[in-house]
């Protein structure tokens, strides 16, 4: 499938009766190609490859064509689960795609490439199909990608091993991939920079500029211009100064936080305040000064090269900055034991070299080399033994100490090391051994300091501290990310992703540290640095164990919406190894916040987090997790005993405050409430929105918003100030107050009109809500005349920014509300039809999650006027399985389809008979993000129904309880539905 299609049986015979059928070919393509090694609905591919025949006819023609391909392929070559799911049976049939991702995933780049022998299908094409057509194309980009990667890996590796030829035709290849990518281009050129190619980068330079001009009339960004003149300095001066090489890694092509030019020949100076550079970085050493150091010159050259290191260290990490006093670590390399004269220099200079690279490594601070050898010179007996060793570290106040040999035979050396507790030298932390040529010796002593580094994470709660270690060949980059790791255990987020920003300009291969990078920025809500940090950390999964890279997979498919495939991983992960930690983390996460989505419960999230915490006790993050579920069941006891043990592990503010809130709400103390809003007054902005979302969600109380003083941050066009009205838009709501909701809409009009208009459209035909015809109409009028954005895709975060399809989502949903069947439908087939180019480019993930959320309000749109006429088995039949997209082009407050079609679903469910999956369904509200506030009361009035009617007294009358105490003050529209459970809860409990 990897170029023209072709399809042979096990003989190697062309399989004609299939290749002749376009759409039979098209549909065994996609079986084999989506989601490998899964199941597909029946409804999912009758929609992709025949839409525009009615349901029976479709189904007809895809049961026809699934038995014709089992007639060539062979009967077990399709497998069917149920009635409804159909998959391809990997055993039976062998794809190239799946070959060559597999092969990707492992590394093995000269396979993957070898197996990339074009476009997926190229040339293929079937009519009447757009979202096969949407689908097709979207997987050609996501493969050519992977293509282009494996391709510049392989010439890093190349260029590593010395075989800058085949280096460069692999860059070569890279860029012929890349062509519809400047990212790519841009990695080239850094690639050929690094090896010496400038002419060959200025080549590529001016063909990007050229493609550029012809196809978008544009020019090159700035960073590609910035890197192309840093080209160009460097091959002036090249002319006149003796040629250089350098340790430091290619910059990240596009990464975060932009290129930074490799092979620089100066130590930089640090970046200037606030401009969110990367910190400077060591010099590169030229090559000449390798082949030019005696044993007498190396002395000196030690020394120097202690002080530059020592000096960037601080640089990098501002010393220790972030760490606890008492967090910190002495270390106290003393001189190393030399076999013989050769090595003779490195008695005293591995003091000087060691203690610079382990300096300011996780917490670690070296003791004054020179204090060191003055101590040992002063003992009568300088060849020291572990117990002389120790006691003369806890002299010089270190906790840590190092002792070692240095060995020299011919043109090799190799360096020996132990690490030491002071207080005990029985068994040792770690132990370490490193070699290379005699004029290697800087990068043997960078690979003893990682590997001695590595030894001291325990492998089941360290084990990405001790794996970053392990698979980074800079020393300031391991630095840098070991630095990040303390900060993000500790719940430091900002300060973390700056570190991990700085490992990951350092060295361009890096891939646990573009990992952590992306989860500390979703921690901040960054999701272009979330997703492009996941999909770099993927692209060099091939660098790491196969665990990791199964966490990288999973973690990717978690930031772009998928959660079932990311819970399988992650399943997978703790099946076979069941003390990783960071999979049980991971694991509980997506259950945590996607588990309400698929109408699962919060519990079984805490039953993973409480795994977790078997195996690290102290985990700060599974810890609060855990006590905002006990808030969320109501089980104060535990939620006291959580709150204590969060307390004692010194947490962030705004954890801290957040807990306060929520157990004050569980205790019913309104004095603990109030010490929280008086504490809120002193903090970040956000965390009033934070903390009263958290309200909403966990302790389901929306009238908090007001109460932590929300309001008092509402005013203004700012994007916090615009969240905070939203929320309060919607607690308003939650407690049946429509009139209020819309008072606070009218407030956010001012700033934001466009946006007000579509939230009041949106909130106003909720299903429990009955407006005035005359309202709705008016609403109607308002969508056809309101002021687009000026741009139609938001960067995350910026409200002011909607997408153009959601002002045709509300009217989708007016058209409903007045009974207008036809326009309603009509609606419906816009929002299905391929959007206008973006004015930002869209990955191919984003473009494929924006066309199923497309696809998703539509589906909403018609089930909704399906419902209406009363057809709630064709309209559960329109819904289909959940599979939910994240609108993450908006905050979580506002993803009002997935919680409409949640609802939704469960009203059917409930109308059907189902009233088992309705109850499991309903459960589920409220959703951790708090985005279906407005739920809250109608699912607790469903509940109660239903229970009511199955005769369990005890559960309908906690539900009743829960619609009367949410809408004790709702409008007067709303207060007959109030009466009614008030009278049927006291009918219950008399």
């Amino acid at each position: 499938m990897l170029g023209s299609p072709d399809l042979v049986d096990a003989a190697g015979q062309p399989l004609h009766m299939v290749l002749a059928q376009p759409r039979r070919l098209a549909l065994l393509s996609y079986l084999a190609v989506a989601h490998r090694r899964r199941f597909h609905r029946r409804d999912t591919l009758v929609t992709l490859f025949w839409p525009e025949s009615a349901e029976r006819p479709a189904r007809d023609l895809l049961n026809t064509n699934v038995s014709r391909l089992r007639a060539s392929l062979g009967a077990d070559a399709l497998l069917s689960r149920g009635n409804e799911e159909i998959g391809v049976n990997d055993a039976r049939v062998w794809c190239d795609v799946g070959a060559f991702e597999a092969a990707y995933e492992a590394g093995r780049g000269e396979e993957a490439l070898a197996l990339y022998r074009g476009d997926l299908l190229e040339g293929f094409h079937i009519s009447a199909a757009p979202e096969f057509d949407h689908w097709l194309e979207a997987e050609r980009r996501r493969l050519r990608e992977m293509a282009a990667s494996a391709a510049f890996a392989m010439a890093e590796r190349r260029r590593d091993a010395g075989d800058v030829p085949a280096a460069r035709r692999f860059v070569e290849r890279g860029a012929a991939l890349s062509l519809g990518t400047e990212d790519g281009f841009r990695r080239a050129i850094a690639l050929l920079d690094v090896m010496g190619d400038r002419a060959g980068a200025l080549r590529l330079y001016e063909i990007l500029s050229v493609r550029l001009r012809q196809d978008h009339d544009a020019e090159p960004a700035p960073e590609t211009r910035h890197l192309i003149e840093l080209v160009r300095a460097r091959r002036a001066s090249s002319a006149v100064a003796p040629a250089a090489t350098s340790d430091a890694q290619a910059p990240p092509a596009g990464a975060p936080p932009g290129p930074r030019a490799a092979g620089d020949d100066a130590l930089p100076g640090p970046p200037a305040a606030g401009d969110g550079a990367p910190a400077p970085r060591v010099a590169g050493r030229p090559a000449r000064l390798r082949s030019l150091l005696t044993p007498s010159r190396r002395r000196a050259s030690i020394a120097a090269a202690a002080i530059l290191l020592a000096f960037a260290a601080l640089w990098y990490q501002g010393g220790l900055s972030g760490t606890r006093a008492s967090d910190v670590e002495h270390v106290a390399v003393f001189p190393f034991a030399a076999s013989g004269a050769e090595t003779e220099y490195l008695r005293e200079g591995m003091t000087d070299l060691l203690t610079a690279r382990l300096d300011g490594m996780e917490a670690l601070r070296g003791v004054d080399p020179r204090a060191v050898v003055n101590r040992i010179r002063s003992l009568s007996d300088t060849s020291l033994g572990a117990a002389q060793a120790a006691k003369a570290a806890r002299d010089l106040g270190a906790k840590l100490f190092v002792v070692g040999s240095s060995m020299q035979v011919g043109d090799r050396i190799r360096l020996h090391a132990t690490l030491y507790d002071s207080r005990s030298t029985e068994q040792p932390v770690s132990v370490a051994t490193a070699e290379g040529g005699a004029s290697e010796i800087f990068e043997v002593v960078d690979r003893l300091a990682r590997s001695l580094l590595a030894g001291r994470f325990d492998e089941r709660t360290r084990r990405l501290s001790r794996l970053g270690a392990e698979t980074t060949r800079s020393v300031e980059a391991l630095r840098a990310y070991l630095a990040g790791e303390r900060l993000y255990r500790r719940g430091d987020y900002a300060a973390a992703s700056e570190a991990f920003q700085r490992a990951v300009a350092l060295d361009s291969t890096f891939a646990l540290a573009y990992y952590r990078l992306s989860n500390a920025a979703a921690w901040l809500g960054r999701d272009d640095v979330t997703r492009g940090a996941a999909d770099r950390a993927l692209a060099l999964a091939g660098l790491v164990p196969g665990n990791e890279a199964r966490l990288f997979q999973a973690w990717s498919a978690y930031v772009y919406g998928d959660g079932d495939s990311a819970e399988q991983v992650y399943r997978t992960i703790v099946t076979d190894r069941p003390t990783d930690t960071e999979a049980w983390y991971r694991l509980a996460e997506v259950l945590f916040h996607y588990g309400p989505t698929y109408g699962r419960t919060l519990a079984e999230a805490g039953q993973a987090f409480e795994q977790l915490l078997r195996f690290e006790p102290d985990n700060l993050e599974a810890l609060i997790h855990l006590a905002r579920i006990a808030a969320h069941e109501r089980a104060p006891v535990r939620l006291d005993s959580l709150i204590r043990r969060v307390r004692a592990l010194n947490a962030p503010q705004g954890d801290t405050l957040e807990l306060a809130e929520l157990r004050a709400l569980t205790f019913q103390d309104p004095r603990g409430e109030a010490a929280v809003r008086a504490a809120l007054v002193l903090t970040e902005p956000h965390l009033k929105e934070w903390i009263a979302t958290s309200a909403i969600a966990f302790a389901e109380d929306p009238g908090a918003a007001a109460r932590l003083g929300l309001a008092d941050q509402a005013d203004g066009a700012e994007p916090q100030a615009v969240l905070n009205r939203v929320l309060l838009a919607h607690a308003e709501l939650a407690q049946g107050r429509w009139r209020a909701a819309k008072a606070e809409l009218d407030r956010l009009a001012s700033v934001a009109p466009a946006l007000a208009l579509e939230l009041r459209v949106v909130l106003g035909t909720l299903p429990f809500l009955e407006l005035p015809e005359r309202e709705l109409r008016d609403l109607l009028a308002a969508t056809a005349t309101s002021p687009r954005p000026s741009a139609g895709y938001a960067a995350p975060g910026q409200l002011s920014l909607q997408p153009p399809w959601t002002g045709r989502y509300a009217r989708g949903l007016l058209h409903v509300a007045l009974g207008e069947r036809e326009a309603a439908l009509g609606v419906a087939r816009e929002l299905e039809q391929p959007p206008p180019s973006p004015p930002r480019p869209l990955t191919a993930r984003d473009d494929t999650m924006l066309v199923a959320l497309r696809h998703h309000l539509a589906r909403i749109i018609r089930a909704r006027a399906q419902d209406q006429a009363g057809d709630a088995g064709v309209a559960l039949r329109t819904l289909g399985a959940p599979d939910l997209p994240s609108l993450r082009v908006l905050p979580n407050i506002m993803q009002h389809p997935t919680a409409a079609e949640r609802f939704l679903r469960a009203r059917l469910l409930e109308r059907l008979g189902r009233a088992e999956d309705a109850l499991r369904l309903l459960s589920s509200f409220p959703d951790p993000s708090g985005y279906d506030a407005v739920y809250l009361a109608p699912s607790h009035l469903l509940r109660a129904r239903i229970y009511d009617e199955r005769g369990d007294s005890a559960r309908a009358a906690r539900h009743y309880a829960r619609v009367v105490e949410l809408w004790r003050n709702a409008d007067a529209e709303l207060q007959p539905l109030v009466r009614t459970a008030r009278a049927r809860l006291e009918r219950l409990r008399g």
